[in-house]
């Protein structure tokens, strides 16, 4: 996710997160990317493109959502 972008990183790695939330949360095709970009004021296809990149990459996209496995798990 770098490059020129009228996004910051920080915005658009937040962005990727909550989607990852929200996926885990509602399950798959329900909405996750229209509410999180309506909610930060970014375009849903820009997103969109984050969130297709996260998971091609894997790494961060699934790390978030272990992450947010253990948070609960401990909370």
């Amino acid at each position: 996710m770098a490059g020129n972008s009228r996004y910051p990183a920080e915005l658009r790695e937040r962005a990727v997160a909550l989607v990852a939330q929200y996926e885990r949360e509602l399950g798959g095709g329900r909405g996750a990317i229209a509410r999180v970009a309506r909610d930060l004021g970014v375009h849903k296809e820009a997103l969109r493109h984050w969130v297709k990149q996260a998971k091609t990459a894997g790494v961060r996209y699934h790390a978030v959502m272990l992450e947010q496995e253990g948070c609960r798990q401990r909370g």
